[in-house]
């Protein structure tokens, strides 16, 4: 902006942060824990359910890098990953990790959520690029669907086996 690089010291450098590593899975895996537990905390959970919520985003997080990320679809993946935060926090809840289930399981599936992809789709609304904006909402739908499906189906499998006594 203030035109002390030229146009081709700018591609340079841009060149330079496109070579730059990417966090490391390890690194990854654990601000997912880290992330579900404060997003746990800030809607409403106490301390137990935010360590419930870390260990559920620990793996989910492992399952998005390891296995849905390289080998399953995305609507597969998501819908897996609702399934297994939920069947986590579910678990833990039953051990008596965490005293508050649905702080636990919103807290766990916020590594899933794309909000940045809805809030660019918002943005190219606003914008007048509908076309894209329209694309880009019907992908963060579809995420926010899929993950709700998985935690609809843990649910309503819980709720056939045990008549709803854990709920």
């Amino acid at each position: 902006v203030t035109g002390s690089l030229t146009p081709a010291e700018v591609m340079e450098k841009l060149e330079q942060i496109k070579q730059m590593p990417g966090k490391s899975k390890k690194m990854r895996i654990l601000a997912s824990g880290v992330g579900s537990a404060c997003f746990c905390y800030l809607f409403g959970g106490n301390l137990k359910d935010a360590a419930a919520a870390f260990c559920s985003g620990v793996f989910l997080y492992g399952y998005v890098v390891f296995l849905a990320g390289p080998h399953l679809s995305k609507l597969v993946a998501n819908i897996g990953g609702g399934a297994l935060v939920t069947a986590l926090c579910t678990l833990l809840y039953m051990l008596r990790v965490g005293d508050h289930l649905n702080y636990m399981i919103i807290g766990s599936i916020m590594p899933l959520i794309p909000g940045v992809a809805f809030t660019n789709a918002i943005r190219d609304i606003a914008d007048g690029d509908y076309i894209a904006g329209s694309v880009r909402m019907m992908d963060a739908l579809l995420v926010f669907f899929c993950i709700a499906m998985g935690v609809g189906l843990v649910f309503g499998l819980l709720h056939r086996f045990t008549g709803g006594a854990i709920l």
